[in-house]
């Protein structure tokens, strides 16, 4: 298994799973949990993964939300109770 995911078309600059722990202030094991889930592309060199900048760039995409997704799932909040007009 060399490659993970489709898109390997990167400008040539690679990451480390650190390194792309440290941009999103997340854990380095979130980071292989996403490249295990094939959410988050790599390219396996060795026992090594690294990632390039455009799949980080692509996922941060992904991982966007959108303002009407916000909005749409809101409900408005009645205790409970129910209001009759």
């Amino acid at each position: 298994m060399a490659t993970r995911g489709n898109n390997t078309k990167d400008s040539g600059e690679f990451l480390t799973p650190q390194e792309v722990a440290q941009i999103l202030r997340i854990n380095v094991l979130t980071v292989y949990g996403y490249i295990q889930r094939d959410n988050l592309n790599a390219v396996r060199l060795g026992p090594r993964y690294r990632i390039g900048r455009e799949d980080l760039a692509a996922f941060i995409d992904s991982r966007r939300i959108r303002k009407s997704r916000i909005h749409s799932n809101k409900q408005p909040r009645t205790g409970g109770k129910t209001y009759e007009a």
